[in-house]
C-alpha cells in the first residue's frame, strides 16, 4: 500500500481495499480507515518503538527504508481490510 498505493493516506487505503475486495471503496468504509489510520499514527508517533515491534513481528524481515510510524499505522488498515466479512467471504 505504501510503495504502490499512492501519495497519500486516501489513496494508499482505496488502493489496498480495491486490492482486496475488487471494487471501489465507498466514502464512509474510507471515512472509519482514515479515521484508524490517523489515530494509529498518532499513537506510533508517541511510541515508536511499539511502532516498530510491530512491523517486526512475523516472518518476512520489516522494510528498513519505510518510515516505521507510516508502516505500522498502515500496518493496522491492512490487517483491518483483510478481515471485513467481503474479503473473507466471496460470494
Amino acid at each position: 500500500m505504501i510503495r504502490e498505493g499512492g501519495p497519500q493516506a486516501k489513496d494508499r487505503i482505496g488502493w489496498g481495499f480495491r486490492l482486496a475486495t475488487s471494487r471501489k471503496i465507498r466514502a464512509r468504509e474510507l471515512a472509519v480507515l482514515l479515521n484508524v489510520y490517523q489515530h494509529s499514527r498518532e499513537r506510533y508517533r508517541a511510541d515508536s518503538e511499539a511502532a516498530t515491534k510491530l512491523i517486526s513481528t512475523g516472518e518476512s524481515k520489516r522494510d528498513e527504508s519505510l518510515n516505521p510510524v507510516e508502516h505500522a499505522a498502515t500496518t493496522i488498515v491492512a490487517s483491518m481490510i483483510l478481515n471485513i466479512d467481503e474479503t473473507l467471504t466471496r460470494e
